[in-house]
Parts: C-alpha cells; structure tokens; sequence
C-alpha cells in the first residue's frame, strides 16, 4: 500500500511540475494586462449581446 501512495504522490508532483512550466510559458506570451483587456472585452461583447437579447424579447412579449 506505502508503495501505491509514493507512486501516486511522485505522479502529482511530476503532474505539478507540468502544470506550472505551462503556466509560466502561458504567462511569458500572454501578458497580465493582455489577459484583463480579453477579459473586459468579452463581458463587453456578453453586455450588449445580452442587451439586443432583451430588447428583441420585450419587443416580441408586448405584441
């Protein structure tokens, strides 16, 4: 059983070690601020894709 667990412990630290070098090669090409500017524009595209959303439901829930 001891031997199961160091294997599986091994195989999340080496899975740990992955996800962190992706992350640190993610963050080199995309920058913090890139990242917040594809942010602010996505909720501003959801913004007024829900607002024409809404104006076309009311408009069609009133005739």
């Amino acid at each position: 059983m001891d031997i199961i667990v160091r294997g599986i412990n091994d195989e999340l630290a080496r899975h740990a070690e992955e996800i962190k070098s992706l992350h640190t090669g993610l963050e080199c090409k995309v920058g913090v601020e890139t990242m917040w500017k594809v942010v602010g524009l996505v909720v501003a595209l959801g913004g007024i894709i829900s607002g024409i959303i809404s104006t076309v439901i009311n408009y069609f829930a009133r005739k």
